[in-house]
């Protein structure tokens, strides 16, 4: 049984293109938990889910561009201090 904090895991999910993320991989992948996650979704700061039924999925080219997003903005604050 994998955990998903083994790398294996993890590497399956970075070298997976357009692959839908489930709440746990998500979790795992930008290591937040479920409040942190949905109150940044709150606020407009994260992606929404795609709903498919009852169940929410993350595009992960979204939650990688979002990753993209937050390093360069840490590095424009870095620059101006």
């Amino acid at each position: 049984m994998n955990d998903l904090t083994t790398p294996s895991v993890n590497a399956q999910i970075a070298n997976t293109g357009t692959a839908l993320l489930a709440f746990n991989p998500l979790s795992t992948y930008v290591s937040m938990g479920r409040s942190r996650i949905y109150a940044l979704i709150d606020d407009g700061g994260f992606p929404p889910p795609i709903k498919i039924g009852r169940s929410s999925r993350w595009l992960k080219t979204e939650i990688d561009s979002w990753i993209t997003e937050q390093a360069a903005a840490r590095q424009s604050i870095q620059a101006g201090a």
